[in-house]
């Protein structure tokens, strides 16, 4: 459980590190931990401060990009 916690703590270090997945969620980047969970997060810069917001942590095959592209859909449709 330490470890997942001391890698999300390099993500708050390194925040552009991850993967950009602009695709599934605007401003989303991924990373993975032990090659088996992927950390979902998006950072957010638009108050002068860098934000790190962590999305989701999904495990094996779960379908993440399913799960934050609903997400997304129901941010967009309140514009």
């Amino acid at each position: 459980m330490l470890a997942i916690l001391d890698h999300i703590d390099g993500i708050l270090v390194f925040p552009l590190a991850g993967r950009a997945r602009d695709s599934v969620r605007p401003g989303m980047r991924t990373t993975t931990f032990k090659r088996e969970t992927l950390v979902a997060y998006e950072v957010d810069e638009s108050s002068g401060e860098l934000v790190v917001n962590i999305l989701g942590l999904f495990h094996g095959g779960q379908d993440w990009e399913a799960a934050l592209g609903a997400d997304k859909d129901d941010s967009q449709a309140g514009e």
